[in-house]
């Protein structure tokens, strides 16, 4: 999915050359929206698609719905494609912001923006069962994001009972999306994932001996990066300048439990960072070998629009290439 490179240029530069060898027809400035587009019969009853409005009219026997999702429209996608689907008797699954960062109200925390903590595992609580994901995090200016907490985020967003649009299939306003409610805003991070509470406690009590006068704040270095240490001890009340050997029972119960499980509130999603959307057309009414819709002949689906959505890491693109080079080809030998 990445090129060698690392500049996208280099994909959309290739894309271009297959477009112009193919000699496809470029229609750029002409916004279709769902009430342009009429499906019927001809005269030897083939599926026939009439796209007309001030910009453009053109009849097509197969038309593929790549319009992608809604919660990134900085790249032109407004969520036309979910309105185009319904049209076509399509159901379109709840629509939500996917591989987000959280906003945390802490000041302190956010101080120490730019600050990376390594292989950690963030988590939160379903009834009894914990979900989890492990990974890196980052410390932003507005509070958490990174792999690990963007994939946790897909998580979390997907057992939250919310939509961002209307009934007519419309963005909701600023202000309604700020109130919609997350499944639980309480996650933990655990920063030390191979080791166990009394594992901690247990290295603690076999270091002490030997590093009596040594400040805990320098002992904390053993298990956290050195400019989050102040913070840490000063979320769980213990003097930073307190020496190994006065550290108490409680000190080090304290220290254990919130290396395993440190508490994070997550204020609101980073609505704007969205990488994806989660949800789209019902995947159910799509034909999954040929991605041509169960309802409408000719009708394919490919992309964003689709209701998958993968963690970080290409898996998104990868959809995105795999569906769109499945139903190009399928619509194209249907024709044959």
């Amino acid at each position: 999915i990445f090129p060698d490179s690392e500049d996208a240029h280099d994909i959309l530069d290739v894309l271009e050359e297959y477009l112009e060898e193919l000699e496809v027809d470029i229609h750029t400035n002409c916004p279709i929206n769902a009430n342009d587009i009429e499906h019927e019969l001809n005269e030897r009853m083939e599926p026939v698609f009439l796209i007309e409005n001030d910009k453009i009219s053109l009849n097509a026997s197969k038309i593929v719905v790549s319009t992608g999702g809604i919660t990134y429209p900085s790249t032109g996608s407004t969520g036309d494609g979910y309105r185009i689907a319904s049209r076509m008797n399509h159901s379109i699954t709840d629509i939500k912001p996917g591989l987000v960062s959280f906003n945390v109200d802490d000041f302190l925390l956010r101080s120490l923006s730019g600050l990376t903590l390594s292989d950690v595992e963030l988590s939160f609580k379903d009834k009894k069962k914990k979900i989890s994901v492990r990974g890196d995090a980052l410390i932003s200016h507005f509070g958490l994001t990174g792999p690990a907490v963007i994939d946790l985020s897909n998580l979390l967003i997907e057992k939250s009972k919310f939509t961002i649009l209307d009934d007519s299939l419309n963005q909701k306003s600023d202000e309604e999306i700020e109130e919609l409610e997350l499944f639980t805003n309480k996650i933990t991070i655990d920063f030390t994932p191979d080791l166990t509470e009394e594992e901690i406690k247990e290295q603690i009590t076999k270091d002490t001996p030997d590093n009596g006068k040594m400040s805990i704040k320098n002992y904390m270095k053993k298990f956290l990066p050195a400019n989050f240490v102040d913070y840490f001890l000063m979320k769980i009340n213990i003097s930073p300048s307190k020496t190994m050997a006065n550290i108490t029972k409680k000190d080090k119960n304290k220290i254990a439990e919130n290396l395993k499980r440190h508490p994070i509130e997550i204020e609101s999603l980073e609505m704007d960072l969205a990488k994806v959307t989660i949800g789209g057309v019902k995947s159910k009414e799509i034909d999954s070998k040929t991605l041509q819709s169960r309802f409408v002949d000719g009708l394919y689906f490919a992309g964003e629009v689709l209701e998958m959505a993968g963690p970080t890491g290409g898996y998104n693109l990868q959809i995105a290439f795999a569906t769109g080079y499945l139903a190009g080809q399928e619509a194209a030998n249907s024709l044959k």
